[in-house]
């Protein structure tokens, strides 16, 4: 009988708040909001094409919802975007900022407390570089 085995958990990943951070962080929602922006224009311009004299069919209604849809997504999405980088400005320096959640091998053995194994451990960061780690 086997007396041990590992099991995935989550693990959180959070940065100290820096300079360097929020550099990152604006640099990704820069880039971010130009592809959206870019993908937005496209999309409006498909639309214009399709709305010429003309060329108002069933067909072309179907692709203007579509395109109508993607375009409305795509806004929401831009809108999204502007509110994540204002609260990223807004970052006090020092603080512990959620980057995200990964997965993790956890050995888990006979007679272990399964719900504290299992508990969420966390990875703290600074400027890339590993920090602290809890509940291991």
């Amino acid at each position: 009988m086997k007396s041990s085995m590992t099991v995935m958990r989550k693990v959180l990943v959070k940065s100290i708040v820096t300079d360097e951070l929020k550099r990152q962080l604006k640099m990704q929602m820069d880039n971010a909001m130009r592809n959206v922006t870019e993908i937005l224009k496209n999309a409006e311009k498909q639309r214009k094409d399709i709305t010429r004299p003309g060329t108002a069919g069933p067909a072309e209604q179907q692709a203007l919802y579509s395109i109508d849809t993607e375009i409305g997504k795509l806004k929401r999405q831009l809108e999204e975007l502007r509110q994540k980088q204002d609260e990223y400005a807004e970052l006090k320096m020092g603080s512990e900022f959620m980057q995200g959640v990964v997965d993790s091998p956890c050995e888990m053995n006979v007679g272990d407390s399964f719900f504290e194994r299992l508990s969420q451990a966390e990875i703290v960061l600074k400027d890339g570089e590993v920090v602290e780690i809890k509940n291991i």
